[in-house]
């Protein structure tokens, strides 16, 4: 490979041997003598390191053999592992989904998915709710309440409170906000259910 002064000053500055400014000055003293012939301009052959010679990779049987065992292990103990994670979650699934099963074929649960699902919070609605509720056995009304929807509609419930609150606040002709606050808090007290209106 062929090197002038000036590729040997850069990779002298590159290597850190030189600062910048020593680098600068050395760099324009060269540029200078060159120009003014003074220094002729000539290359010098480097030859590039010699590449040293690669050894054989070739992993000893042993340690490859050791490696695969290693790597089956692991792998056994996680499927063990994750296995019996599994377990409980699937036995618990199976009681929850029968349990559920059991409660949504009620009439009690079936009102309140139907209610849900229709979420028609209008006076009607909420008179037909409370008409089919009073209607239910006790039983049929524990079984509701023990539905997993059952919380939603306690939740919907408390929302639709606040949120009619809140707009029998703002509004100046209250006679029909308080008439729809009323029917509301009238499915409150005939679910059982303390609201969070403050009162």
């Amino acid at each position: 490979m062929n090197s002038s002064p000036i590729r040997e000053l850069a990779r002298r500055h590159a290597a850190g041997e030189l600062s910048q400014e020593d680098y600068r000055a050395k760099r324009r003293e060269l540029i200078n003598e060159i120009v003014e012939g003074k220094r002729p301009l000539t290359y010098e052959q480097h030859r590039p390191p010699m590449k040293k010679a690669r050894r054989s990779s070739k992993t000893p049987v042993v340690a490859s053999a050791a490696m695969a065992f290693g790597i089956i292990a692991i792998l056994i103990i996680w499927l063990a592992v994750s296995h019996m994670r599994t377990q409980p979650a699937k036995a618990s699934h199976k009681v929850a989904t029968a349990q559920a099963s059991a409660t949504n074929s009620s009439p009690g649960a079936k009102l309140v998915g139907e209610f849900l699902r229709t979420d028609d919070w209008s006076k009607s609605g909420i008179q037909g709710f409370i008409q089919k509720w009073n209607e239910l056995p006790p039983k049929e009304q524990q079984n509701a309440r023990n539905d997993y929807r059952y919380p939603r509609l306690v939740s919907e419930l408390n929302q639709q409170i606040i949120s009619q609150q809140a707009m029998s606040d703002l509004t100046k002709n209250k006679s029909g906000t308080e008439a729809e606050l009323a029917s509301l808090r009238k499915m409150a007290d005939t679910l059982g259910i303390q609201t969070q209106s403050g009162e």
